[in-house]
Parts: structure tokens; C-alpha cells; sequence
């Protein structure tokens, strides 16, 4: 099928189609995918176009090209590689695709509830003595395609729909109708070893107390205002990070 305009970005979108069919066993380790030129007649989009979604599935670790030969389907499933070199993708106010997601719960909690060694209202920087609400919704969630625990904290002034639109597992987009000053434009992100508790150990399908890593993002605005502050456990075995020094949504 070809593609049309309502398609585009058309390299993210033939980037999409072969990440899924690659991941629903369509295409299997060690599979020739097919060539450039047939991709690029079949969907009605230039080489380049292709080239581009290739090159974006060889750095996540789906897809090994072979000189002279084509490119074939990594053995992606001995390493699981997480690429944030878009943006960090597994945040709440960062993920337009809802497919794979899965949310577990989603309440409310208050601003002194601790988040490693600091408070959220500490984490926001929000000063309640200046009229800030210090009630935040958190969001548990994990993806049915990827071995990942996550939470998310969002500050309830900002998104006081949140918890009825996360209930359905709503896009960002959706969250962030009418709210465009609201709009991540940046991330401030941090990795370090720690160990996992009962929800990430029980995700994860290890032991609590186990080593895992824990990627910590906080999504900033415009305005410089922190608007999601995410928390992500991966397995450290067999795991591989890829993110960039800052990103833009």
C-alpha cells in the first residue's frame, strides 16, 4: 500500500511498520527484509526515505545491514536496546503511540510522598506557600512489547483530567489538548544503579532487592517548568541504553 500525505513523516511511518512486524515475529532473527528499491516502489517514497527508517532500526538493534548482501533482522531478542535518541519515549506526556502500552494504575498522591531522596514538590520545585497545589497524579505502567517498569508523576493543577483520560489510555496529544504552553520541549535525564522494589521486581520477573537500572527524566516547557517527572527500571543484563544529551519533542 502507498503511502499519502495524512502519512507523513513517511520514514517514521515505515519505521513503525517494520519495528511491529519485526517484533510480532513477522519478521524473524536472521530474515532478509526487503531491499530499498522495493520498499521504496511499494509504498510510493523515495531510497533516501527508506534509507533513513533502515538506519533508525540499525541503531536500535532490529536491523544489521550487510554489504552486498541486504539487510536482515538483528538477534535483537539476546539484547533488548532502548533508543531515547528521539525523545524519552516511555513518559506519559511523550508517547503518542498507545499500543503497547499498559497502565496499571493511575491515583493521586501528595507532594511529601518521597521519590528517592526527595520530596515531589522538591522534585517540581514547587513552593506551596505560593498557592501551588502539592497533589500529583502517578501513573504505573509497563509495555506488552518491551521488558520496562514505569511511573509517572503528573502535578495535578496542570492536568486535573489526567486520571479520567489515563484510565483510557489516552495519548499525549489528548492530555495536552488546550495546553500548549504545557508542552515538553526538553529533558533533563539521569542513570544509576539501584535496586528494584515490589512492582519493578514483580514487571521485570526478578527478585525485590535486585540491581536494575533507573533512567529519571523530567520533561521540561518552554517556560523552564518541570511538567512530568518519569521513572524508568530496566533489567540491567543484556540491556542496552541509547538517549541523547538533550532532546526535543
Amino acid at each position: 500500500m502507498k503511502y499519502t500525505e495524512a502519512d507523513f513523516p513517511f520514514h517514521a511511518k515505515l519505521r513503525d511498520e517494520l519495528e511491529k512486524d519485526i517484533l510480532s515475529g513477522k519478521y524473524k532473527p536472521g530474515d532478509l527484509i526487503p531491499s530499498e528499491n522495493e520498499l521504496a516502489d511499494k509504498k510510493g517514497i523515495s531510497r533516501p526515505t527508506v534509507r533513513q527508517a533502515f538506519s533508525e532500526l540499525v541503531s536500535k538493534g532490529l536491523l544489521n545491514k550487510i554489504k552486498g548482501k541486504g539487510t536482515f533482522v538483528s538477534d535483537y531478542k539476546s539484547t533488548q536496546v532502548f533508543d531515547h535518541t528521539k525523545g524519552f519515549i516511555y513518559s506519559i506526556l511523550d508517547c503518542n503511540d498507545n499500543e503497547f502500552r499498559i497502565i496499571k494504575a493511575v491515583y493521586q498522591v501528595d507532594g511529601n510522598e518521597y521519590t528517592g531522596l526527595k520530596k515531589l514538590s522538591e522534585v517540581f520545585n514547587l513552593d506551596s506557600s505560593m498557592g501551588y497545589s502539592s497533589r500529583f497524579i502517578k501513573v504505573e505502567y509497563t509495555y506488552s512489547n518491551l521488558n520496562i517498569y514505569c511511573e509517572s508523576f503528573l502535578p495535578l493543577m496542570y492536568f486535573p483530567e489526567a486520571t479520567v483520560l489515563l484510565e483510557k489510555n489516552a495519548r499525549s496529544h489528548e492530555l495536552l489538548s488546550g495546553k500548549i504552553p504545557l508542552e515538553p520541549r526538553s529533558a533533563k535525564c539521569s542513570v544509576r544503579l539501584t535496586t528494584a522494589g515490589k512492582k519493578a521486581a514483580e514487571t521485570l520477573e526478578l527478585s525485590v532487592g535486585s540491581e536494575i537500572l533507573t533512567l529519571e527524566s523530567a520533561l521540561v516547557n518552554g517556560r523552564g517548568a518541570i511538567v512530568e517527572y518519569n521513572i524508568a527500571s530496566y533489567k540491567p543484563k543484556n540491556t542496552e541504553i541509547i538517549f541523547t544529551k538533550i532532546r526535543n519533542i
